[in-house]
C-alpha cells in the first residue's frame, strides 16, 4: 500500500475515535450470556435490578437483586468504585454505568419513601410514566423523601447512574401512623370532635381531638406549642402530627333555641365556619396570615351541623371560637286563675 494511504487513513482514523469516546458512543457490546429480560418486576420485596454499560442504560450486562423478605429497603455501594461488580451476566467496571431497579407490590397506608444516590437517581411509581422523586444529575450521595398514600399494586421503577468517583444507590421505605375513626362524625353536647391531618388540605388522617365542654363550645387552642415552632409535635387519639404545614377539620351538631348568634372565629394561619356541613362558609379567611379573627351574626332556630376548618403553613399556630346568643324573651300569651277547694287539703 501507498505509504502516503496509510498515513491519512490514521489521519483519518485517531479523530474519529477521539470523536467517539467522547461522545460516550465507544461503549461495551451487551453481554451475550446475560441473565433476565430487562422487563419483568421483582416481588416480596426483592428487587429486580437491570444492569447496563453506560450512563444511558446503553448495553445490558445482566439482573441483580436487591431488597430481603423482611423490607424492600437497600443500600448498595456496588463493592466500590472502579473496582469489578458482578451480575448475573457479565461483570461491569464500576465507572461509567446505570442500572434500573423494578418492584411490583402490594402496599396499603401512608408512607415516607427516601432515595439517595452518588450519581443521577429518580424514583417512578407507576411503571416509569411520571417520577415522584427527580434527582437525575451529577453530584455527591444525597438523599430526596416523599410521602403518599398507596391502597393496591404499585409498579415501582429505581433508575441509577454512576458518571466517576463514588457509586452509591439507596431505597428506604417507611410506614407511617394513620389516624383511627371515622372523621365524619359530628360531636354533640357542645364538643367538637376534632380531626388532624398533616399537610395543609386535609391530606394525611392522623386521629382526633376534641374542643369545647358540656357547658360552652367555646375553644381556644394552640396546639402545645405557643412559640411557633415548626418542629413541635401535637398528639391526637392515634398519632402525632408535626406543627407545620398541618390542617385541622371541627365537627359539632348544636340544636338551638330561637335568637340571634354571634360567631367569632380567629386563626393563624387560615380558617372557615360552616353552619351547614361544610357546604358553604360564612366566615372565611383561607389564606396566609398572622392571628386575626372575623365575626358573623344570624338569627337562627333549630339544628344546625357545623364545621370548623383550619390550616397552618409555619410559624405560630392558633385556632379559636366563642359563640354567643342574644335568645328571645318569653312572652306571656294567657293566663287564667282556678279556685282551689281547701277543704280537700285539710
Amino acid at each position: 500500500m501507498n505509504p502516503f494511504c496509510k498515513t491519512s487513513v490514521k489521519i483519518l482514523i485517531l479523530p474519529m475515535l477521539i470523536l467517539l469516546i467522547s461522545n460516550g458512543r465507544l461503549n461495551a457490546q451487551a453481554c451475550g450470556s446475560a441473565q433476565g429480560d430487562q422487563t419483568t418486576y421483582g416481588t416480596g420485596n426483592f428487587w429486580i435490578g437491570y444492569v447496563y454499560t453506560g450512563t444511558n442504560f446503553n448495553n445490558y450486562q445482566g439482573y441483580v437483586n436487591e431488597g430481603s423478605v423482611a423490607t424492600p429497603n437497600f443500600y448498595e455501594a456496588f463493592v466500590g468504585p472502579n473496582t469489578t461488580y458482578p451480575t448475573n451476566g457479565c461483570s461491569i467496571n464500576t465507572n461509567g454505568f446505570s442500572v434500573r431497579y423494578k418492584l411490583s407490590q402490594s402496599f396499603t397506608g401512608n408512607y415516607t419513601i427516601t432515595v439517595g444516590g452518588d450519581d443521577g437517581y429518580r424514583l417512578s411509581l407507576d411503571g416509569g410514566a411520571t417520577w415522584a422523586i427527580n434527582n437525575w444529575g451529577d453530584h455527591g450521595y444525597t438523599t430526596t423523601a416523599y410521602t403518599v398514600t398507596l391502597s393496591g399494586t404499585t409498579n415501582f421503577v429505581l433508575e441509577y447512574y454512576e458518571n466517576g468517583g463514588d457509586n452509591i444507590v439507596s431505597f428506604n421505605m417507611v410506614a407511617n401512623c394513620t389516624g383511627t375513626g371515622d372523621p365524619s362524625i359530628y360531636g354533640t353536647g357542645n364538643v367538637w370532635n376534632g380531626y388532624l391531618y398533616q399537610g395543609m388540605n386535609f391530606n394525611t388522617y392522623k386521629g382526633s381531638v376534641t374542643e369545647g365542654a358540656a357547658g360552652s363550645p367555646v375553644f381556644d387552642e394552640n396546639f402545645g406549642n405557643p412559640g411557633g415552632s415548626n418542629t413541635n409535635t401535637y398528639n391526637t387519639n392515634s398519632c402525632w402530627v408535626t406543627t407545620y404545614q398541618f390542617s385541622a377539620r371541627y365537627r359539632l351538631t348544636q340544636n338551638l333555641p330561637a335568637g340571634t348568634y354571634t360567631f367569632t372565629v380567629g386563626g393563624d394561619d387560615g380558617y372557615q365556619f360552616s353552619l351547614d356541613g361544610g357546604n358553604t362558609w360564612v366566615i372565611s379567611a383561607w389564606f396566609d396570615h398572622a392571628y386575626v379573627s372575623s365575626t358573623y351574626s344570624i338569627f337562627l332556630s333549630g339544628t344546625y351541623n357545623m364545621v370548623l376548618e383550619y390550616y397552618q403553613n409555619g410559624g405560630y399556630d392558633r385556632i379559636s371560637f366563642v359563640q354567643t346568643a342574644t335568645t328571645l324573651p318569653v312572652t306571656l300569651t294567657s293566663w287564667s286563675v282556678t279556685a282551689m277547694d281547701k277543704t280537700r287539703h285539710r
